[in-house]
């Protein structure tokens, strides 16, 4: 009988000492996020609202061929220009371009660069009915995001926020063709 007795006393010590240690301060936890020690480890970030949409960047110009018969013909289309392809940003300030590729990259889960080098000699073939134009443009794809940047100052507070829409490419170059 002892034994019970000293049971229930030792089980409601512990009980008190556990409550009072979750609702003691913590100092030492509170002084690693806001002392002076403490630093952000980021300064900027992009975040997606939304996304136009994959969109070519052209490499050269737009090439076209005319059908003058009364019969289905092929056009054949072959790139000579090369370029690079880079992130463009619609607003005026200083932007990580880092963060704006990993912003947008997580939001298309596409591999996304800062540049990319398009080049040349490659062809496509189209099926262009009578009396029509064949036309096509070689180039980058890229995704053409619209976000929000943001800039942290030392203590992860937001400093500043912009309207940003971007133009980012993709890690592929391709064709797009349409008839007129």
């Amino acid at each position: 009988m002892p034994l019970l007795r000293h049971k229930p006393v030792l089980a409601i010590g512990i009980l008190v000492g556990v409550i009072a240690a979750c609702l003691a301060p913590n100092y030492t936890a509170l002084a690693a996020t806001t002392g002076p020690s403490y630093m952000c480890s980021t300064t900027s970030s992009y975040t997606v609202d939304s996304v136009v949409g994959k969109v070519i960047n052209r490499a050269g110009p737009i090439l076209t061929n005319y059908n003058g018969t009364p019969y289905n013909a092929t056009a054949t289309f072959t790139e000579r220009t090369s370029g690079t392809s880079t992130v463009a940003i619609s607003a005026s300030g200083t932007f990580s371009i880092d963060a704006i590729v990993a912003g947008a990259q997580a939001s298309t889960s596409l591999t996304l660069t800062q540049s990319w080098y398009v080049g040349t000699g490659t062809s496509i073939s189209i099926t262009v009915p009578p009396y029509e134009y064949g036309n096509g443009e070689f180039g980058n794809w890229r995704w053409v995001p619209h976000g929000t940047y943001y800039t942290y100052g030392a203590y992860c507070q937001v400093t500043s926020s912009t309207a940003v829409e971007t133009s980012v490419p993709t890690n592929h170059n391709g064709w797009t063709t349409w008839l007129s």
